[in-house]
């Protein structure tokens, strides 16, 4: 027994039916509608796009001058270090230096006392008998070494060097210091913006929505006042 297959088959053809349009609109008039929409909705994503292209520029940038900064930071931080070093250096060979000179200065205050007792028995053995020296004798005799007000003008001298030299180091490393101050808050400051630049693209990207977006040109006028 076989199993017969029966196929149906409609003898009226259906008429072409369009697709949907709105009501009170031609194909026409529908066509330019949706092209219109198509290239509305071409300039949003191009001018999100555009934007995006922006802020990352200005982030890109935000962070060289960020870079910038830290290095200028560091190069003052070491001007401070390498300055303290030199300074202590330098203390320590005037201090030095004037120890050296003061060690001098007794060396030849001593000899300078001991010409002068020289002098003194010189002058009493060649006296004429009467505690005074001839002429001649007064004439060759000489004192060398300095007397002791020019030892102490040199030293006077000295010691206000010393104190010029001290206070501008201090007034160095004070402006060094403000220096240094002053980048790093430069630095919390572009660091704090680049956040906050970060924060304003993810919050344009989540919350974009295209529905309530009147016209492109309110839409661009949006990304300028963001």
């Amino acid at each position: 027994m076989s199993n017969s297959i029966e196929y149906c088959q409609s003898t009226t053809s259906k008429p072409y039916e369009s697709a949907l349009t709105p009501e009170g609109l031609t194909s026409e008039e529908y066509k330019l509608l949706t092209k219109k929409c198509a290239a509305t909705e071409e300039k949003y994503v191009e001018a999100i796009r555009n934007a995006v292209e922006k802020k990352k520029n200005d982030l890109k940038k935000k962070e060289k001058e960020n870079k910038k900064l830290r290095k200028e930071q560091k190069k003052a931080e070491k001007a401070v270090e390498s300055g303290k070093g030199k300074t202590a250096v330098k203390v320590t060979e005037m201090a030095l230096v004037n120890e050296k000179k003061k060690t001098n200065a007794d060396t030849e205050r001593e000899r300078s006392e001991g010409s002068k007792e020289t002098l003194k028995k010189f002058m009493v053995e060649e006296s004429n008998g009467e505690g005074r020296p001839g002429l001649s004798k007064r004439v060759k005799a000489e004192v060398s070494g300095p007397t002791e007000n020019e030892e102490e003008f040199e030293g006077n001298r000295n010691s206000s060097a010393f104190t010029v030299s001290s206070k501008e180091v201090s007034e160095l490393l004070q402006k060094l210091a403000d220096t240094v101050g002053t980048l790093a808050n430069k630095i919390d400051i572009l660091t704090g913006q680049v956040i906050d630049l970060w924060s304003c693209m993810d919050d344009l990207v989540d919350n974009f929505q295209l529905e309530d977006i009147n016209s492109p040109e309110e839409f661009i006028s949006d990304i300028e006042e963001w």
